[in-house]
């Protein structure tokens, strides 16, 4: 191919990419453009929210059960004395056999959500590399432009994907959460049992 065939074949490649402008803005239409894209930001932000939250409360429903049934025994409530400080009191102590109960309850549904949020890392990365494969895949029909350009083409071309793998990792993070903060209420039942077994074992 000649040198002049060359130059012919790089400018029709160079015109399939749309270049950005760098004409200056004026403020208004800058403020335009920003009120544009945050509008966009916030619809793809509250459709994956809805069906994150929808998925993580399937998985989430039965410990989630369990805690609110515990907050409900102890009933807690916030009061102000008159300097304006805060104070929590709780309307009921639980029993030792209560707390024996929420201390094997609590663990044993950590146990099934763990088991759901292995499932999870498993779908994720699966998800993630059908993604990746995707891409990459879609870089190679494409023409023209910088490497950097091309592959911004083409994570958009499979933007579904992308946000597929999104909300499969947002779902795990969630359940981790879910996981780690029922952990430390679960600590927190441990301690007071045992503080009371070592109490009356100093009684004796």
């Amino acid at each position: 191919m000649g040198e002049k065939a060359k130059v012919e074949k790089e400018k029709k490649e160079q015109k399939k990419i749309i270049k950005l402008t760098t004409k200056p803005m004026t403020e208004e239409e800058l403020e335009n453009k920003l009120r544009l894209e945050f509008g966009n930001n916030n619809m793809y932000y509250k459709t994956l929210k809805k069906i994150v939250d929808k998925i993580t409360e399937k998985y989430r429903q039965r410990l989630k059960k369990s805690l609110l049934i515990l907050r409900e025994e102890i009933k807690p409530s916030i009061s102000k004395d008159d300097n304006g400080k805060s104070s929590i009191k709780f309307n009921k102590n639980l029993t030792d056999d209560e707390l024996s109960n929420y201390i094997i309850l609590i663990p044993t549904e950590m146990y099934f959500l763990s088991n759901a949020m292995e499932d999870f890392a498993l779908d994720m990365e699966v998800a993630n590399y059908l993604k990746e494969f995707s891409i990459t895949e879609n870089i190679l029909e494409i023409t023209g432009g910088t490497a950097q350009e091309r592959a911004r083409v083409a994570e958009y071309n499979n933007m579904q994907k992308v946000f597929h793998c999104l909300i499969k990792s947002r779902v795990f993070y969630n359940i981790k959460n879910e996981i780690d903060q029922a952990n430390k209420v679960y600590e927190a039942l441990k301690k007071v049992l045992t503080a009371r077994i070592e109490e009356k074992k100093a009684r004796r």
